[in-house]
């Protein structure tokens, strides 16, 4: 009896016999063997390519399907699509982006993909309907606005492929878009409103404030030489503290440096337009073009007096000066007392050449004295009679 065990070669014993052409690998049963192992024909390679007795690395260029690839050297690990008709596992081994039933497809306006000479999903193109507002367009008939906007300046010296960036502009300034010739989104240009402060601008035109500084629209202010935020006039009125002179636009008097405003317009003050305004120390009176004021009624001087009589109710001295133009006004005709001694005097009225009796202003204190009225400005004169001058109390 023979005690020799009998052994069979397999795919898995580690070494390279029957029709192996490598180690477990290659020939007619076992599988093919990987890059570079030894092999008789392109059968035995899992790249499908038996070069020099030895397998190839798989590539996207060696004209095999291999290595995963879902069609002739595209798809799969490959950076090529394949073209329609390829074979494919999802759509993005597709050139068109379609993969249907394992086949890549024709690009159709109805495939839900940006395909074929489209300029955006099923739209624009040759073939295609033109797109709406917002969707991606090439030239004007690829929108349905007629209006494929690039919002870059394009020039010579920076040029720019505005195909890759530029859609279709809607039809209004409220499509929440910069298209067209707006400056920013929604305003801007010769169609839209102006801009609002710190959006872009070109010209003056494009804002608000009516100030385009560096590309920008400007905030408003009073000082900045354009008539804008509500002012009335060029940085007067409206808002600003400064009052507009005469001649510049108002809304109401107060917004006019003479108080009156006529028909949109600051007027020039005169002696009968009902407020104090120009020269005129009281309301249409004094100074020097208005006829005099009546007792009670702001003064300067005696020349604003219908009295002659401009009277400041305060002691003027060097200790405690007030300014008298501030308070100072038109007082019945008297005799005003002018003692040495400087004190002012309250006293009745008299004509020139009579004789009036002075009491002390207020703040002093004497006894009452006669004095004769002058001709001029109807100070008293020479001699008096009478005791002691005012003195303070």
């Amino acid at each position: 009896v023979s005690t020799q065990s009998t052994w069979a070669p397999t795919c898995s014993d580690g070494r390279t016999n029957a029709f192996e052409t490598d180690v477990d690998c290659g020939g007619q049963d076992c599988d093919a063997c990987t890059p570079r192992m030894s092999c008789r024909g392109g059968s035995d390679c899992t790249s499908g390519i038996c070069n020099n007795a030895r397998c190839t690395v798989p590539s996207c260029d060696d004209w095999m399907q291999n290595q995963g690839e879902s069609d002739l050297d595209c798809g799969g690990p490959c950076n090529t699509k394949c073209a329609p008709g390829k074979l494919c596992i999802a759509d993005h081994n597709c050139q068109e982006g379609v993969c249907l039933f394992n086949v890549c497809q024709v690009p159709t306006c109805s495939d839900g993909t940006r395909n074929g000479q489209e300029t955006d999903e099923d739209c624009g193109g040759p073939v295609c309907p033109a797109c709406p507002a917002g969707s991606h367009c090439v030239l004007h008939s690829d929108c349905t606005t007629s209006d494929c906007y690039c919002p870059f300046h394009v020039d010579s010296s920076k040029p720019r492929r505005c195909d890759l960036v530029s859609y279709c502009k809607g039809s209004t300034c409220s499509d929440h878009m910069k298209g067209g010739a707006e400056t920013d989104v929604d305003c801007g240009g010769p169609d839209c409103d102006p801009c609002p402060p710190r959006m872009q601008c070109k010209a003056a035109r494009d804002c608000t404030s009516r100030v385009c500084e560096k590309g920008f629209c400007a905030v408003p202010t009073c000082g900045d030489c354009v008539k804008n935020q509500g002012e009335t006039d060029i940085d007067c009125g409206g808002p600003c503290p400064v009052k507009c002179a005469t001649g510049k636009g108002c809304n109401s008097d107060l917004e006019c440096m003479e108080r009156v405003c006529l028909s949109n317009v600051c007027q020039v003050p005169t002696c009968s337009d009902g407020v104090r305004n120009g020269q005129e120390t009281d309301e249409d009176c004094g100074g020097p073009s208005c006829p005099r004021c009546p007792a009670g009624d702001h003064c300067l001087l005696h020349s604003d007096c219908t009295t002659s009589n401009c009277y400041c109710p305060f002691h003027v001295d060097s200790v405690k000066p007030r300014r008298c133009d501030l308070v100072s006004y038109c007082k019945a005709p008297f005799c005003v007392g002018g003692l040495p001694a400087g004190p002012l005097f309250d006293t009745s009225a008299c004509a020139t050449g009579t004789s009036c009796s002075v009491a002390c202003g207020e703040g002093y204190t004497g006894s009452p004295m006669t004095f004769t009225c002058a001709a001029v400005d109807r100070k008293p004169s020479p001699p008096w009679s009478g005791s002691a001058p005012c003195t303070l109390r």
